[in-house]
């Protein structure tokens, strides 16, 4: 009885409080508006805790003592928004704009196309918060082939051969997704 007891009280400690010990923040008096087709929420409550948003209550809730409060007032809170094509970035370029995007409301990009070792610069930069920046989904060079001209975001592929070197060595530098776009005669 006692160890079921013991077991029950820890699933409990470790499903009910999974942020236990991170600070919480209470977003309070803002309209939220969460992509769903629902109306706008006015003068919500969001309660986040840790990176994970744990609760959204209309009006204004009575809030736990220790709880960071940020007005909201006459503010709209909404999903993370993305950017679907980026293209050629290199890493002292995007630096900046990287911040930018976050400002926008952007926390995640899809890269349509970089130099390879610029944009696995960026994804790691960003992803340890070294630099502040989206979340990147990359493919770095986009493979074409055969094509006239040289350029740092494309790699012109001659053969099927190369073609696939290209991906082996794309997988090593663990790239989400590949961008290719192959006429081999």
């Amino acid at each position: 009885m006692m160890r079921y007891l013991l077991l029950l009280l820890f699933v409990a400690a470790t499903t009910a409080y999974p942020a236990l010990g991170q600070d919480k923040i209470a977003i309070v008096n803002v309209t939220v508006i969460d992509g769903t087709d629902h109306p706008p929420r006015i003068n919500s409550t969001v309660i986040v805790q840790g990176t994970k948003i744990i609760a959204i209550t209309g009006g204004r809730k009575k809030l736990l003592s220790g709880v960071k409060i940020i007005d909201g007032a006459g503010k709209f809170l909404i999903p993370g928004l993305w950017n679907n094509d980026l293209h050629g970035v290199a890493y002292d370029d995007a630096k900046s704009s990287l911040s930018q995007l976050v400002s926008y409301g952007i926390t995640t990009v899809r890269d349509m196309g970089a130099p390879l070792d610029d944009i696995v610069r960026l994804r790691s930069a960003t992803a340890s918060g070294t630099l502040v920046g989206p979340r990147l989904f990359i493919a770095g060079p986009l493979m074409e082939g055969p094509i006239p001209v040289q350029m740092p975001l494309v790699v012109s592929l001659f053969s099927e051969e190369q073609a696939r070197a290209e991906v082996q060595d794309l997988k090593q530098h663990n790239v989400d997704y590949v961008m290719s776009r192959l006429t081999l005669l």
